[in-house]
Parts: structure tokens; sequence; C-alpha cells
């Protein structure tokens, strides 16, 4: 029997249309306010779009609705306590295996604490428990790595991981980001009241968490959904999984015949078919074989160029290659053209985080001229022109100075403004203790954060968006270690840095623009006037699952975490 209340459009439907189109019918009463309609997104990407649809629609300005992901509106709208930041929870796990190196050898600290911390909050999600019994989970790995006897490899691993599993869970009480989430969630759904309105909107999966909220919303009428694509075949297999597990029976929207989904079912009918693919009256596309990376982002930055002289209104380049995306970025700022890209970059790719690596790698190396001219040339810097040509030219290249503050410093002395450098240099470095030595990581933090108020680098950093972020994530990183006392030499704080740099993210450009940059799963629900799928190599689609340090994918398989050969198939 079909579910009044769950939609199933097929992929020709523009389904931001269909759905705004009957929410402002379902309250045109209440129009223009629609402040109690709540809409929910797997990415806020389509926002934009979902919002010009209902003004059209409805015919001009509205009042609300509010649109969330389902993790920002857990936030908003849920009671339970809030989360502690994974950052904490990364040092907890981090401060344990301090004091238990011999647990991973030959991994590091940072990296076996960042995989069980990324284990550790899969399994919550999923609500998964390793269970009491030691014995079993050890059986239940064996029979994962299909060994015929107990291996003492495996004994090790389940021990390792069924004890910090239950450390885990007793010292965040039940308040880690994905325990958090999952209490957030259910009261979020459960704030709902009877006459407010939630709509989801192009969803393909749910966590089983968010299973069970949406599952009780639709029984209790207090939910619509809205699904697009088709049951059949292997590329409906994700709308069957997930209608299956919400138990409902979507009902099918009336749409003309077209030749997108004419398209779709017969690549989909004839995926090993010998002949050409044929079809008349099909979407317009056109496939580039580009001769490499520089090529190919070329061919990007023409097409987009192209398309906006021809009046395009909003172009969407989906890839997931970040390099090919850095090298769009710079082609099309050349043109003044912006790039949005909501995903942002990674922080350790900014220009900020490389002075501040090579002032890092300048203390671990005595001052060694690689690292030295890479920070002196850095534009935070501001480093004397005439002093740098003097140091690079006179005393590296001619002198052959390698490193050392004082040798630099007793060859510079004719040159005032290059001594200026190199003392301010040596101020900046004193508050930091040799660099195999041993200290808590807060005062690591502090003596970092001295050396950039002694560069003169603090107020450069505080003019640049990246450089704004580096700094508060500074601020972040030395609050948790002040708490967590985690003992580190230089090598270490470096690492725990450098990973914090790789997972944070900032936007560099905040400007309007017609064109977009979307990974595949960001561009879910979004239509526009011209689609670039690009860095279209088997690297990138399907790519590769990232290495795990800790459990195979049988493993994960077997203790319920959904492997990712499934999640790609899906």
């Amino acid at each position: 029997m079909s579910s009044p209340r769950v939609h199933l459009l097929p992929a020709s439907v523009d389904l931001c249309d269909r759905a705004a189109q009957h929410i402002v019918q379902q309250h045109r009463a209440q129009l223009p306010d629609l402040s109690r309609v709540t809409l929910l997104l797997p990415y806020i990407s389509a926002a934009p779009q979902l919002r010009r649809a209902l003004a059209t629609h409805a015919g001009g300005g509205l009042l609300g609705p509010q649109i969330y992901t389902l993790d920002v509106f857990a936030q908003s709208r849920g009671t339970h306590a809030p989360a502690l930041p994974a950052l904490d929870c990364r040092l907890r796990l981090a401060s344990a295996l301090a004091r238990h190196r011999h647990l991973f050898p030959g991994v590091g600290t940072a990296q076996a604490a960042e995989a069980l911390f990324g284990l550790f909050e899969e399994l919550i999600a999923h609500g998964l428990d390793l269970g009491s019994d030691e014995a079993a989970f050890t059986a239940r790995l064996q029979s994962a790595y299909r060994a015929p006897r107990p291996l003492h490899f495996l004994s090790q691993e389940a021990q390792i991981a069924h004890r910090l599993f239950a450390a885990y869970l007793a010292d965040t009480d039940n308040r880690s980001p994905a325990a958090a989430q999952r209490q957030q969630l259910q009261s979020a759904f459960a704030s709902v009241t009877a006459d407010e309105s939630l709509q989801l909107i192009g969803f393909d999966e749910f966590s089983p968490a968010q299973t069970a909220a949406v599952k009780q919303a639709l029984i209790t009428g207090h939910a619509e959904l809205w699904l697009q694509g088709r049951q059949e075949g292997r590329d409906g297999e994700s709308l069957r999984a997930l209608c299956h597990s919400l138990g409902v029976e979507p009902i099918l929207a009336d749409a003309p015949a077209s030749s997108t989904s004419s398209l779709l079912d017969a690549v989909y009918a004839g995926e090993n078919r010998a002949a050409p693919l044929e079809l008349k009256d099909g979407p317009a596309f056109e496939i580039v074989l580009a001769a490499g990376p520089e090529h190919e982002a070329r061919c990007v930055d023409v097409a987009v160029r192209e398309a906006l002289l021809k009046g395009a209104g909003s172009i969407t380049v989906i890839s997931g290659d970040r390099r090919l995306a850095r090298r769009l970025r710079a082609l099309l700022d050349r043109a003044g053209i912006p790039l949005h890209d909501p995903a942002g970059w990674a922080l350790s790719t900014s220009s900020a985080a490389a002075c501040v690596n090579a002032w890092l790698e300048c203390l671990a190396t005595d001052f060694q001229f690689r690292p030295l001219l890479t920070f002196l040339k850095s534009s935070f810097a501001a480093t004397d022109a005439d002093a740098l040509r003097v140091l690079e030219q006179e005393l590296i290249y001619t002198r052959q100075i390698e490193n050392d503050l004082d040798s630099y410093l007793r060859d510079a002395q004719p040159v005032p403004p290059l001594t200026a450098v190199l003392e301010r240099l040596r101020q900046a470095a004193k508050p930091t203790p040799g660099w195999n030595t041993t200290q808590s990581g807060d005062a690591w933090c502090q003596s970092l954060r001295a050396a950039l108020d002694t560069l003169g680098l603090t107020p450069r950093l505080q003019q640049d968006a990246a450089g704004t972020r580096l700094l508060r994530l500074l601020e972040d990183l030395s609050r948790a270690l002040t708490y967590h006392r985690l003992m580190l030499d230089g090598d270490a704080f470096r690492e725990l840095l450098d990973r914090q740099l790789e997972r944070e993210t900032f936007i560099p450009d905040r400007r309007r623009s017609p064109v977009q940059l979307l990974t595949l799963e960001q561009s879910q629900n979004v239509r526009s006037d011209l689609l670039i799928l690009a860095g279209a190599s088997r690297a990138q689609l399907p790519g590769s699952p990232a290495a795990e340090p800790l459990f195979n994918a049988s493993v994960r398989l077997e203790l319920g975490l959904p492997a990712w050969t499934v999640r790609h198939a899906r």
C-alpha cells in the first residue's frame, strides 16, 4: 500500500520545483508566512534553488521557511547536552595511547588516535556495540579474518579495540559527537508540533538513528518525504533499501516522457552492451578527453567562460579532485570570475599554514637555509627586500652557510636591515625549547603563539581568511591541550598540528558567483544551466577507500559497519 506522505519523482522532474509547488499549495492560506515549515536537505547546496522555486510559486517574497541539513536541524532543535568537541575526543584517545605506545608499533600516536576516533564514532552513529564479552568479540574478529584458529595478533587487536571503546564510551559520558548527534536528532524530531510541517527533500539514504527518527515522524504524520529516481534496476538499489528500512511504499508521481529518463534507463539496462548506445532526442552532452591535468583544467575554464558569454545564469562544476579544483580556481580568477566552493579548502593548503609550517621547520632544523628562505619570502613575513637579497645571495649561496642563526648573524653585521631580521628571529625562537624536548602540548601552542606575535605575523594573519581560521585553531588546540596535558616533543606536536590543519577548512572567496564547485554528493537536487563533470577518471570515480590502520574492510562489515564497496554501490 502506498504511503501518502512519501513521494517518488522520476529523474527528469525538477525535485525542488515540484516540492516547492506542493508546499505552497498546502500552505496557501498562511502565505506569505511559512515560518512553521521546515525543509531538510541532504546537503545545503540546493537551498538557494529551493528558495527561488518557493518564491516563484508563491508569487512574491516569503517569511521562512527554515532550511537545514539533518545535522544542523538536530543541533538547532535538539535539547540534549552539547557534544564534546571532536578535538577533545581525539586528544582523550591520544592521551590514553601515549601511555601505551607499544599498542600500535610503527604507528604515530596522533594517527592511531585519529583512526580509533573515526572507528568509534562510526560504531556509535550506527548504534553498534562491541559487547561486554571480550572472548565473543575476538571470535567475531577471527570469523571476519577467516582465520582457521585463534591468532595472537587477532586477540591483541580485539583486546585493544574492545577495551579502548569501552573506555571511550565511559570517558565521553555519551557526549561524543556521534552520541550527542543521535540524542539531539531524536529530541529534535520529538519537538515537532502538530501545526508544523516537516519536509525531507532528496534523500537516498539515512543512518540507523536518522531512519528511526524519520520513520516515527512519517507514522505520526509530522513529516513528508520526497525521493527521486526509481526503485527498479541496479540504480534503484539505494531507494529500495531506504523505503524498506522506513517500511513505506512511495506514491509514484506522474511525469511526461523524458529523453533524460530514457537515456538513463537505456544506460542501466545495457551496461554490458557491445554496441554503442544510440538514442535520438537525448539530452545534449559532450565528452572531452583531456591530454593531462593542465589541459583538463583549461577545458573546464573555457567551457565555463563560453557558457557565461552565452548567457548561462548558473554553472555547476562537479569534481572531487582538489588539485584540479585549485587550478581551475586560479584560471577563473585570472578571468575575473569568482568560484563558489561551499566545501572550502583544507587549511593546510593555505599560504598562512605554509608560513607557520616553515617557521616550525626552521626550529626543527636550526634554521636550515631552505625553510628559512621559505619563511622569509612569505607575504606574511613582510621581509625587507634588500635584507632578503643579501641573505640569499651573499650568505647562503656565496658563503655556503647551511644553518645556525649565530652563523648568519656573524656574517650579517655589515648589513643592519638583515641583522634586524635575524635578531627578530632569534627573539621569536627563545620561548621554544629544544626541538627534541618533551613538554606539554599547551606549552608548544603558547610558544608558537608568542613567536607569531614577536615576528609581527599575528596582525597580518588576522587580515586573512585562512590566517584567522589558523589563529582560532591554535586557540582551540591550546585550550584542549591545557585540559589533557599531553606530553609531546617537537615532532609529535607538529604531527598533531598538521592533522588539525588537514581537517579544518576555510573559504577563500565568499563573493556571489554563477559558478559553483561541488562534490558528487553535494550536487544532490541541484539543477544548473550547465553541468560539468570534471576529473571523471577511475582515480576519482569511484576512487578507492582510505587505508585503515585498524580493522580491514571484512572486519568492519562483520561489526555491522557499511563497507566502502556497499556505500559506493548505492
